[in-house]
């Protein structure tokens, strides 16, 4: 029995928590999230092929951003050691480093060959610009609610702030109309 189970066995035996019934809600909750994500993205490739949406390269940059989000999570709400900083320190800077290169190769796949310098360019403002940003409201939260809920607002609420912007980057300024390869209307034009 792992840790997390007996956890779950022993608060369910005193408090009479139907655990079937919260596992179910979990799973409800992370699907509806996971639709609505999935309903952003669709709206911002403005077009769904299956090549692209099945591919291994944005299988790999999910995977990454959600180990970044768990590790991130544990550094600053779990670890204690110095030996634990170290370790999760890692796994975010490799995660990190794997979303990066994955994310800018998509993005140069994603353009027409005479658009690959812009969009090059784009990324990489893209990934700094906000970094910088960051670090200083990362620095402005910590001071106002300490380091736990600091790094716990930022990891999550503030996540919401370029999903919403990116809803209103046109793309067809960077792409063109695409490339695409199946025949049809699109989505959202």
């Amino acid at each position: 029995m792992t840790s997390t189970e007996f956890a779950l066995t022993a608060v369910s035996s005193q408090r009479g928590v139907r655990t079937v019934r919260v596992r179910l809600i979990a799973v409800a909750v992370s699907g509806a999230l996971t639709a609505m994500v999935g309903t952003f993205h669709a709206m911002y490739l403005t077009f769904i092929e299956p090549a692209a949406m099945f591919s291994l390269t944005l299988s790999i940059q999910i995977a990454m951003f959600a180990i970044m989000a768990v590790a991130g999570y544990l550094l600053f709400n779990a670890a204690d050691t110095a030996f634990e900083h170290y370790a999760l320190s890692l796994i975010e800077g490799t995660a990190g480093g794997f979303a990066y290169v994955n994310g800018y190769s998509l993005a140069q796949r994603s353009v027409k060959a005479s658009q690959v310098a812009r969009v090059s360019g784009f990324y990489y403002a893209a990934a700094t610009l906000p970094a910088a940003i960051s670090g200083y409201v990362m620095a402005k939260l910590v001071e106002w609610f300490g380091w736990s809920l600091g790094s716990t607002l930022m990891m999550t609420v503030l996540m919401a702030v370029p999903i919403v912007i990116s809803l209103f980057i046109d793309t067809t300024k960077v792409t063109g109309r695409g490339r695409r390869r199946t025949p049809g209307a699109r989505l959202w034009t």
